[in-house]
């Protein structure tokens, strides 16, 4: 029976039994106290059992030794409901797994360890079958339980409660899975169930059930994250950066870059934004500083795609001033191809579509731009004058066409024109950055 294979027994509800019983047996008072079967009154300075009328599991290490105790309460008035051995030499925690010794055989033949939260859910499960069941000993899951799995183990499932409390279990659980070379899935029950309730309603089918429904824990991670967040673009990124950290942890590069691979598909991230924002996040030396800006593969970091990048990001996040603009700006202005580009097909928007404009619209009916559109909305951009940028790309733009008009002069009358052009050109430039300084100073 199952409370043979976990020697389970209750303990006696007298204050002093266990104390009397195991003195009698030559273990000093000390011992006792160490291992926290006893401990000593604050009012009266007594010795009493810890562990008195409660349902007691031992808790084992590999070899089958009896290293502490994990103990229920019967009587519904006794209080906490649950109750620990204090960790000693021989009992740490975060290295030990209840139920691991007695489904070691099923667990070595299946490679596989299904966690559960509670003692009883682990005998639950392994009653039905399900004997590569275990439990940590009231703690969270923590990386040294992880190294124990490793040895016995290539496949992890998480089974947690379907209530708010299991859920948010699940996704601390899955950002610790994520970095451990280890196939890890996420099974959240019904709200209101816990293993063993489930397993008495649904039987060994419905539990076999659930676990074909298993999701990927990279898969939960994401998913859930998502859903804590707008669905928008500044949503994404918040979402991205909660992930970030995780993705940092995985030590072997193509793990890494798989599972980049999967997070921007989720989220529909371009691939340069992940792979830009990882390596910014694991640079512990890059400053924070907002000058410090992050320039894509997009610009070449030379002034004029400066400009012409700060130019059409401030015209993404500040949409009033695409009017003006678009009157005073041509895409042959832009030096920058990829640039020119984007701007052009900006300018197939309307001016009411742009004012409006919401780049997660670009998804479905022009992919290319959205990715252009991501990717610059997702730079870093530092304090700058919007109109500085403009009328530095429109001069530099002046600069060549007068030495193009004065390389194709052949007369000094020509030469003579072609000053006499580039002064009234000037002279637009000048209204130009007044029409802009009076919009930006309202």
């Amino acid at each position: 029976s199952m409370w043979e294979l976990f020697q389970l027994g209750v303990s006696a509800d007298g204050w002093q039994d266990a104390l009397n019983h195991l003195q009698q047996n030559k273990i000093s008072v000390k011992d006792l106290l160490q291992t926290g079967l006893i401990k000593i009154s604050e009012k009266s300075g007594r010795h009493y059992d810890t562990f008195r009328g409660r349902l007691m599991f031992p808790i084992r290490d590999i070899r089958g030794r009896c290293i502490g105790f994990g103990a229920r309460s019967i009587k519904p008035e006794d209080k906490p409901k649950y109750l620990n051995s204090p960790e000693t030499l021989y009992y740490q925690k975060s290295h030990v797994l209840y139920g691991l010794y007695e489904g070691l055989s099923s667990i070595r033949k299946l490679r596989r360890l299904i966690f559960v939260e509670g003692y009883l859910d682990v005998m639950r499960l392994h009653e039905n079958g399900f004997t590569d069941a275990v439990a940590t000993c009231g703690t969270a899951l923590t990386p040294d339980h992880l190294k124990i799995v490793r040895r016995y183990a290539d496949t992890v499932i998480l089974l947690f409660d379907g209530d708010t409390a299991g859920k948010n279990a699940a996704l601390r659980h899955a950002h610790l899975l994520l970095p451990h070379a280890l196939e890890s899935y996420i099974i959240t029950l019904p709200e209101g169930d816990d293993p063993d309730t489930f397993l008495l309603k649904q039987g060994k089918a419905g539990f076999e059930e659930l676990l074909e429904r298993k999701t990927p824990a990279i898969d939960y991670l994401v998913q859930q994250t998502i859903n804590k967040y707008p669905n928008s673009i500044q949503g994404r990124m918040q979402g991205l950066e909660e992930l970030l950290p995780t993705l940092n942890e995985i030590s072997d590069p193509k793990r890494r870059q798989l599972s980049l691979m999967a997070i921007g598909e989720r989220m529909k991230i371009p691939a340069e934004i992940l792979s830009r924002e990882l390596k910014r996040k694991a640079n512990k030396n890059l400053s924070n500083n907002n000058n410090d800006v992050i320039f894509s593969s997009l610009s070449n970091n030379t002034v004029v795609s400066q400009d012409e990048q700060w130019l059409l990001q401030s015209l993404l996040r500040k949409g009033e001033m695409w009017p003006l603009v678009r009157e005073h700006l041509i895409p042959e202005e832009f030096r920058t191809p990829h640039f020119q580009q984007l701007y052009a097909k900006l300018l197939q928007l309307p001016d009411a579509a742009f004012q409006a404009f919401d780049p997660l619209e670009l998804e479905q009916t022009d992919p290319e731009l959205f990715q252009s559109v991501m990717l610059l909305l997702t730079e870093e951009i530092p304090s700058h004058d919007f109109s500085l940028s403009l009328m530095r790309i429109k001069e530099r733009n002046l600069d060549i066409n007068f030495q193009e008009w004065l390389l194709s002069s052949n007369s000094d009358e020509e030469r003579a024109r072609a000053g006499l052009k580039r002064r009234k050109e000037e002279m637009k430039l000048k209204e130009i950055k007044k029409i802009f300084n009076n919009i930006l100073t309202l």
